[in-house]
Protein backbone atom coordinates (compact mmCIF):
# COMPACT_ATOMS: atom_id res chain seq x y z
CA UNK A 1 0.00 0.00 0.00
CA UNK A 2 1.61 3.36 -1.21
CA UNK A 3 0.99 6.69 -0.15
CA UNK A 4 1.27 9.93 -2.50
CA UNK A 5 2.47 12.68 0.08
CA UNK A 6 2.47 16.32 -2.07
CA UNK A 7 4.26 19.15 -0.95
CA UNK A 8 3.45 22.13 -2.19
CA UNK A 9 6.74 24.57 -2.28
CA UNK A 10 7.34 28.64 -2.44
CA UNK A 11 10.17 30.67 -0.59
CA UNK A 12 10.46 27.68 2.31
CA UNK A 13 14.29 27.59 2.05
CA UNK A 14 14.57 27.37 5.76
CA UNK A 15 12.06 24.93 6.45
CA UNK A 16 12.47 22.55 3.80
CA UNK A 17 14.90 20.56 4.96
CA UNK A 18 13.01 19.64 7.92
CA UNK A 19 9.81 18.78 6.32
CA UNK A 20 11.99 16.42 4.17
CA UNK A 21 13.72 14.77 6.52
CA UNK A 22 10.34 13.85 8.22
CA UNK A 23 9.51 11.88 5.02
CA UNK A 24 13.12 10.27 5.02
CA UNK A 25 12.87 8.73 8.63
CA UNK A 26 9.73 7.50 8.13
CA UNK A 27 9.74 3.81 9.04
CA UNK A 28 7.34 2.78 6.58
CA UNK A 29 8.97 3.24 3.46
CA UNK A 30 6.28 3.10 0.72
CA UNK A 31 5.59 6.13 -0.60
CA UNK A 32 6.26 9.12 -3.09
CA UNK A 33 6.49 12.59 -2.01
CA UNK A 34 5.42 15.44 -4.95
CA UNK A 35 7.38 18.83 -4.38
CA UNK A 36 5.31 21.16 -6.21
CA UNK A 37 7.45 24.26 -6.45
CA UNK A 38 4.85 27.16 -6.86
CA UNK A 39 6.98 29.68 -8.47
CA UNK A 40 9.66 30.34 -5.27
CA UNK A 41 12.00 32.93 -5.61
CA UNK A 42 14.40 31.88 -3.17
CA UNK A 43 16.59 29.05 -3.24
CA UNK A 44 13.45 26.58 -2.62
CA UNK A 45 13.55 25.21 -6.11
CA UNK A 46 16.92 24.53 -6.49
CA UNK A 47 16.83 22.88 -3.27
CA UNK A 48 13.70 20.93 -4.09
CA UNK A 49 15.90 19.80 -7.26
CA UNK A 50 18.50 18.89 -4.81
CA UNK A 51 15.82 16.72 -2.72
CA UNK A 52 15.12 15.14 -6.12
CA UNK A 53 18.46 14.16 -7.39
CA UNK A 54 19.20 12.58 -3.98
CA UNK A 55 15.95 10.40 -3.24
CA UNK A 56 14.73 8.33 -6.06
CA UNK A 57 10.91 8.79 -4.46
CA UNK A 58 10.98 12.43 -4.69
CA UNK A 59 9.68 13.88 -7.73
CA UNK A 60 9.85 17.61 -8.28
CA UNK A 61 7.43 19.86 -10.24
CA UNK A 62 7.97 22.76 -11.29
CA UNK A 63 5.79 25.66 -12.04
CA UNK A 64 4.26 29.39 -11.70
CA UNK A 65 3.44 30.78 -8.68
CA UNK A 66 -0.44 30.06 -8.36
CA UNK A 67 -0.67 29.69 -4.72
CA UNK A 68 -1.36 26.77 -2.41
CA UNK A 69 -4.64 24.97 -3.91
CA UNK A 70 -2.50 25.47 -7.53
CA UNK A 71 -0.08 23.98 -6.30
CA UNK A 72 -1.83 21.03 -4.40
CA UNK A 73 -4.39 19.90 -7.56
CA UNK A 74 -0.77 20.19 -9.43
CA UNK A 75 0.33 17.19 -7.34
CA UNK A 76 -2.75 15.50 -7.61
CA UNK A 77 -2.00 14.67 -11.21
CA UNK A 78 1.46 13.19 -10.61
CA UNK A 79 -0.01 11.00 -7.58
CA UNK A 80 0.02 6.87 -8.17
CA UNK A 81 -0.99 6.15 -4.33
CA UNK A 82 -3.91 4.13 -3.24
CA UNK A 83 -3.78 6.94 -0.37
CA UNK A 84 -2.93 11.03 -0.22
CA UNK A 85 -1.11 12.71 2.16
CA UNK A 86 -1.18 16.40 2.23
CA UNK A 87 2.22 18.12 4.01
CA UNK A 88 3.12 21.62 3.94
CA UNK A 89 6.62 22.19 3.18
CA UNK A 90 7.22 24.10 6.92
CA UNK A 91 4.92 21.02 8.52
CA UNK A 92 6.73 17.66 9.56
CA UNK A 93 5.48 14.49 10.55
CA UNK A 94 6.64 12.16 13.12
CA UNK A 95 8.37 9.08 12.10
CA UNK A 96 5.42 6.62 12.62
CA UNK A 97 3.31 8.54 11.09
CA UNK A 98 3.20 6.36 7.64
CA UNK A 99 3.46 2.99 9.32
CA UNK A 100 0.26 4.16 11.68
CA UNK A 101 -1.96 4.61 8.79
CA UNK A 102 -0.89 1.96 6.93
CA UNK A 103 -2.03 -0.21 9.77
CA UNK A 104 -5.48 1.13 9.61
CA UNK A 105 -6.59 1.64 6.43
CA UNK A 106 -5.27 -1.86 5.61
CA UNK A 107 -7.93 -2.96 8.14
CA UNK A 108 -10.41 -0.78 7.28
CA UNK A 109 -10.41 0.77 3.90
CA UNK A 110 -11.60 3.78 5.05
CA UNK A 111 -11.85 6.46 3.01
CA UNK A 112 -10.77 9.42 5.35
CA UNK A 113 -8.11 8.84 8.02
CA UNK A 114 -8.41 11.96 10.58
CA UNK A 115 -4.97 12.39 12.56
CA UNK A 116 -3.40 13.97 15.46
CA UNK A 117 -2.63 17.52 14.63
CA UNK A 118 0.24 19.52 17.30
CA UNK A 119 0.21 23.26 16.74
CA UNK A 120 3.34 24.81 17.20
CA UNK A 121 3.54 28.87 17.86
CA UNK A 122 6.03 30.36 19.23
CA UNK A 123 7.81 27.27 20.88
CA UNK A 124 4.74 26.15 22.69
CA UNK A 125 2.29 23.11 21.38
CA UNK A 126 -0.85 22.59 21.73
CA UNK A 127 -2.43 19.21 20.68
CA UNK A 128 -5.87 19.08 18.96
CA UNK A 129 -7.70 15.74 20.11
CA UNK A 130 -10.45 14.43 19.08
CA UNK A 131 -11.86 13.22 21.99
CA UNK A 132 -15.74 12.84 20.94
CA UNK A 133 -14.75 10.07 18.50
CA UNK A 134 -13.61 6.10 19.86
CA UNK A 135 -10.01 5.88 17.84
CA UNK A 136 -9.56 3.21 15.38
CA UNK A 137 -13.37 2.46 14.62
CA UNK A 138 -15.19 2.93 11.58
CA UNK A 139 -17.86 5.50 11.80
CA UNK A 140 -20.12 6.87 8.59
CA UNK A 141 -19.69 10.72 7.44
CA UNK A 142 -22.82 12.05 8.99
CA UNK A 143 -22.17 10.76 12.18
CA UNK A 144 -18.59 12.10 12.70
CA UNK A 145 -19.37 15.39 11.71
CA UNK A 146 -22.47 15.79 14.19
CA UNK A 147 -20.26 14.40 16.78
CA UNK A 148 -16.78 16.49 15.91
CA UNK A 149 -18.53 19.66 14.83
CA UNK A 150 -20.49 19.94 18.20
CA UNK A 151 -17.81 19.42 20.13
CA UNK A 152 -15.63 21.85 18.22
CA UNK A 153 -13.36 19.00 17.21
CA UNK A 154 -13.49 18.71 13.27
CA UNK A 155 -10.14 18.99 11.66
CA UNK A 156 -10.91 21.37 8.57
CA UNK A 157 -7.17 21.06 7.91
CA UNK A 158 -6.24 19.35 4.87
CA UNK A 159 -3.01 17.93 6.20
CA UNK A 160 -5.20 16.95 9.06
CA UNK A 161 -6.59 14.09 7.42
CA UNK A 162 -4.94 11.25 4.94
CA UNK A 163 -7.53 10.46 1.57
CA UNK A 164 -7.99 7.32 -0.33
CA UNK A 165 -6.79 8.88 -3.81
CA UNK A 166 -9.92 7.04 -5.46
CA UNK A 167 -12.55 8.19 -3.85
CA UNK A 168 -10.65 11.73 -3.92
CA UNK A 169 -10.58 11.49 -7.79
CA UNK A 170 -13.91 9.86 -8.35
CA UNK A 171 -15.62 12.68 -6.46
CA UNK A 172 -13.86 15.06 -8.50
CA UNK A 173 -12.02 16.97 -5.86
CA UNK A 174 -10.27 20.19 -6.11
CA UNK A 175 -9.10 23.03 -4.03
CA UNK A 176 -10.54 26.09 -4.64
CA UNK A 177 -8.10 29.48 -5.38
CA UNK A 178 -9.28 30.81 -2.32
CA UNK A 179 -7.77 31.75 1.27
CA UNK A 180 -8.96 29.46 3.86
CA UNK A 181 -9.27 26.69 1.04
CA UNK A 182 -8.97 24.22 3.47
CA UNK A 183 -12.28 25.21 4.93
CA UNK A 184 -13.87 25.63 1.47
CA UNK A 185 -13.90 22.20 0.49
CA UNK A 186 -13.74 20.07 3.81
CA UNK A 187 -17.46 19.93 4.08
CA UNK A 188 -17.70 18.89 0.74
CA UNK A 189 -15.32 16.17 1.35
CA UNK A 190 -16.61 14.88 4.37
CA UNK A 191 -19.92 15.09 3.26
CA UNK A 192 -19.21 12.59 0.43
CA UNK A 193 -16.81 9.61 2.56
CA UNK A 194 -18.47 6.60 3.47
CA UNK A 195 -16.32 5.54 6.47
CA UNK A 196 -13.93 7.56 8.68
CA UNK A 197 -11.75 6.40 11.15
CA UNK A 198 -10.41 8.25 13.68
CA UNK A 199 -6.55 7.73 14.50
CA UNK A 200 -4.90 9.46 17.54
CA UNK A 201 -1.50 8.26 17.15
CA UNK A 202 -0.63 9.60 13.87
CA UNK A 203 1.16 12.95 14.69
CA UNK A 204 1.19 15.91 12.63
CA UNK A 205 3.01 19.11 13.79
CA UNK A 206 1.76 22.43 12.04
CA UNK A 207 3.99 24.94 12.39
CA UNK A 208 3.03 28.60 12.39
CA UNK A 209 6.04 30.58 11.36
CA UNK A 210 5.88 34.79 9.79
CA UNK A 211 5.60 34.82 6.32
CA UNK A 212 3.26 32.30 6.10
CA UNK A 213 -0.06 32.83 3.84
CA UNK A 214 -2.14 32.90 7.16
CA UNK A 215 0.35 35.59 8.82
CA UNK A 216 0.45 37.93 5.98
CA UNK A 217 -1.14 40.85 6.95
CA UNK A 218 -1.26 42.77 2.70
CA UNK A 219 -3.92 39.79 2.17
CA UNK A 220 -5.95 40.99 4.93
CA UNK A 221 -9.04 42.03 2.64
CA UNK A 222 -9.33 39.09 0.40
CA UNK A 223 -8.96 36.85 3.21
CA UNK A 224 -11.86 38.07 4.74
CA UNK A 225 -14.04 38.53 1.64
CA UNK A 226 -13.32 34.66 1.12
CA UNK A 227 -14.24 33.48 4.07
CA UNK A 228 -17.38 35.11 4.54
CA UNK A 229 -17.87 33.45 1.29
CA UNK A 230 -17.34 30.43 2.39
CA UNK A 231 -19.02 30.42 5.76
CA UNK A 232 -22.46 31.29 3.28
CA UNK A 233 -21.56 27.81 1.26
CA UNK A 234 -21.41 26.46 4.49
CA UNK A 235 -24.78 27.46 5.69
CA UNK A 236 -26.02 26.65 2.14
CA UNK A 237 -25.16 22.98 1.97
CA UNK A 238 -26.34 23.06 5.76
CA UNK A 239 -29.96 23.80 4.29
CA UNK A 240 -29.78 21.02 2.15
CA UNK A 241 -28.47 18.72 4.54
CA UNK A 242 -31.32 15.83 4.98
CA UNK A 243 -30.49 15.76 8.98
CA UNK A 244 -32.32 17.95 11.20
CA UNK A 245 -29.07 17.47 13.87
CA UNK A 246 -26.03 17.93 11.10
CA UNK A 247 -27.78 20.82 9.71
CA UNK A 248 -27.57 22.55 13.21
CA UNK A 249 -24.28 21.48 13.85
CA UNK A 250 -22.88 22.56 10.49
CA UNK A 251 -25.19 26.21 11.08
CA UNK A 252 -23.60 26.47 14.64
CA UNK A 253 -20.18 25.86 13.45
CA UNK A 254 -20.10 28.78 10.72
CA UNK A 255 -21.48 30.99 13.37
CA UNK A 256 -19.10 29.77 16.05
CA UNK A 257 -16.34 30.59 13.22
CA UNK A 258 -17.66 33.81 12.48
CA UNK A 259 -16.89 35.19 15.95
CA UNK A 260 -13.51 33.70 16.48
CA UNK A 261 -12.28 35.14 13.27
CA UNK A 262 -13.80 38.63 14.18
CA UNK A 263 -12.31 38.17 17.50
CA UNK A 264 -8.79 37.89 16.31
CA UNK A 265 -9.28 40.02 13.38
CA UNK A 266 -9.55 37.89 10.31
CA UNK A 267 -12.69 39.79 10.16
CA UNK A 268 -12.64 43.19 10.71
CA UNK A 269 -16.01 45.39 11.17
CA UNK A 270 -18.06 42.56 12.02
CA UNK A 271 -21.67 42.92 10.07
CA UNK A 272 -24.28 40.16 10.12
CA UNK A 273 -25.08 39.73 6.27
CA UNK A 274 -23.67 36.21 6.07
CA UNK A 275 -24.10 34.91 9.58
CA UNK A 276 -27.40 36.78 10.93
CA UNK A 277 -27.40 37.68 14.90
CA UNK A 278 -30.10 35.38 15.75
CA UNK A 279 -28.82 32.79 14.01
CA UNK A 280 -25.81 33.40 16.56
CA UNK A 281 -28.06 32.21 19.54
CA UNK A 282 -30.77 30.31 17.32
CA UNK A 283 -27.94 27.51 16.28
CA UNK A 284 -25.57 27.78 19.55
CA UNK A 285 -24.02 24.32 19.76
CA UNK A 286 -23.40 24.47 23.73
CA UNK A 287 -23.74 26.66 26.39
CA UNK A 288 -20.31 28.29 26.01
CA UNK A 289 -21.40 29.21 22.36
CA UNK A 290 -24.34 30.20 24.05
CA UNK A 291 -22.86 32.81 26.28
CA UNK A 292 -19.89 34.19 23.86
CA UNK A 293 -22.26 34.54 21.36
CA UNK A 294 -24.65 36.27 23.43
CA UNK A 295 -21.36 38.77 24.48
CA UNK A 296 -20.38 39.04 20.86
CA UNK A 297 -23.56 40.49 20.06
CA UNK A 298 -23.69 42.81 23.14
CA UNK A 299 -20.03 44.29 22.07
CA UNK A 300 -17.82 42.43 19.27
CA UNK A 301 -14.74 44.66 20.68
CA UNK A 302 -15.19 44.08 24.07
CA UNK A 303 -15.26 40.07 23.20
CA UNK A 304 -12.63 40.29 21.33
CA UNK A 305 -10.21 42.08 23.30
CA UNK A 306 -11.09 39.47 26.38
CA UNK A 307 -10.81 36.68 23.77
CA UNK A 308 -7.03 38.14 23.16
CA UNK A 309 -6.46 38.63 26.91
CA UNK A 310 -7.31 35.05 27.00
CA UNK A 311 -4.93 33.82 24.72
CA UNK A 312 -2.13 35.71 24.83
CA UNK A 313 -3.28 36.72 21.20
CA UNK A 314 -1.22 39.78 19.83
Amino acid sequence: MKFSIIVPVYNVENELKRCIQSLQNQSYQNYEVILVDDGSTDGSGKLCDKFGKEDSKIIVVHKENGGLSSARNKGMEYANGEYLIFLDSDDYIEADYCDVISRIVKKTNADIVAVEMLFERNGKIEEKRINSIKPYCEIDSKNFLLTTLKSASFNAEACGNVYKRKFWKENGFKFADVYHEDLEIALKVFLEAKTIVYCPDAKYHAVSRIGSIMNDGEKAEKRQKDLLYILQEWIGIADNVNNRGLCRAIKGTASRTYIYSCAHNEIKNPGYTVVKKKDIVKYALNVSDLIKGILFIISPEAYSKAWKKKHFYQ
